[in-house]
Parts: C-alpha cells; structure tokens; sequence
C-alpha cells in the first residue's frame, strides 16, 4: 500500500526531464521519500559533496552533459559519496542488465509507483543491513 511512512527516507532524484522530474517528486514526496532533485550528473556531484548524503539516488542513464553511467563511475570514484546506492531507471530496458550491475537495480519507464517505492525501499534495507 502506498502512503506516507514515519520513517522517511531521503532520495536524490538525478533527471533532466522537468516534465518527468517535477511530479515524480511530489509522488515521491507523498509515499514517503524527502525528495531532492538534480538536472543532471554534474549538478548532482556537486550537490551531493556540498549538501547531503541520501540515502539512495535515483537516476536516470540517458540525461545531457553527464549520463547515468558517467554519473555512477564519478560517484564511485569519490570516496565521501560513493557507498550511497544508486537504483538506475530508463525507458531502453535493455538498459536493465547493465544497470544491475552497474548500481543496485533498475526501474523502466514509464514508472509504475509501487515498483519504484518496493525498488527503492528494498535497496535502502539492504544498504542498510550491508553497513551493520
């Protein structure tokens, strides 16, 4: 069931689709997540090593200047922010395989928001569970 949760978790949403963007994160917002949004890799880093550590970041593969890809192999590559995990989504769902192995999982678009809500929760656990 969808709804508000006492435990609120923080994600990072990393797209650059305003269309897209915006009302995921009032979805987002409204099952639960405090939701952040970056336009794009780049903007993401920067904000991810000033600001906050999330407790996932949802991003998107196929995004201008920085792609998912190039996003992950930064983040990976900076020891403050690289333990945060990373669930990956796209509409090419041939992108799922790379992406599993790449970040924690993969959701398609477009989105259906039980699954995102299951993916990203499930990812959160076992992050969590991973650092006990």
């Amino acid at each position: 069931m969808i709804g508000v949760t006492d435990n609120m978790h923080t994600v990072l949403l990393v797209e650059d689709e305003p269309a897209i963007a915006e009302p995921l994160v009032k979805l987002m917002n409204f099952i639960g997540f405090k939701t952040t949004w970056t336009r794009d890799g780049v903007e993401a880093l920067e904000w991810l090593v000033n600001e906050s550590t999330p407790d996932c970041i949802l991003v998107d593969i196929t995004m201008p200047r920085m792609n998912g890809w190039q996003f992950r192999e930064a983040q990976l590559n900076n020891e403050k922010i690289s333990s945060i995990p990373v669930v990956f989504f796209s509409a090419d769902n041939r992108s799922a395989l790379e992406a599993e192995k790449r970040g924690e999982s993969f959701v398609a678009k477009p989105i259906d928001l039980d699954h995102l809500n299951a993916t990203i929760r499930k990812t959160i656990l076992k992050d969590k569970e991973a650092k006990i």
